[in-house]
């Protein structure tokens, strides 16, 4: 059996607050919630856990680190403004190749009322 990795990136909305993308302004908003970015390393970690989290432009990239994505992860999308970015969510082998049929799309809104639905049950 193959190794799989969870990734998550974020396409921002239009109408997203930069405060939300730019890379200084995330290192804040983490660093606000005990959470440190490196954007050298691509690593946010809180000292007992951590999550690869990649910063490219209009984009936003997260990737598991050896255990599931933290709470910041989901938290961080909670927090995003504009309702119609996108979020994409997929697996990847040990190879970080893409495993064919694992892609998702959703809606920002969608994705937060998936995860409100979800933590009800």
């Amino acid at each position: 059996m193959t190794d799989t990795t969870e990734v998550i990136a974020v396409s921002f909305g239009e109408q997203e607050d930069e405060s939300m993308m730019q890379p200084n302004s995330l290192v804040a908003w983490f660093k606000a919630r005990g959470w440190t970015l490196d954007l050298d390393s691509d690593r946010l970690t809180n000292g007992k856990e951590a999550t690869n989290c990649c910063v490219m432009g209009p984009y936003i990239l997260f990737k598991e680190a050896d255990q599931p994505f933290p709470p910041i992860v989901f938290e961080y999308i909670s927090s995003l403004q504009d309702k119609q970015g996108v979020i994409s969510m997929m697996q990847e082998d040990s190879n970080d190749f893409p495993i064919h049929d694992t892609q998702a799309d959703l809606y920002v809104k969608d994705f937060i009322a998936f995860m409100a639905e979800n933590a009800q049950s």
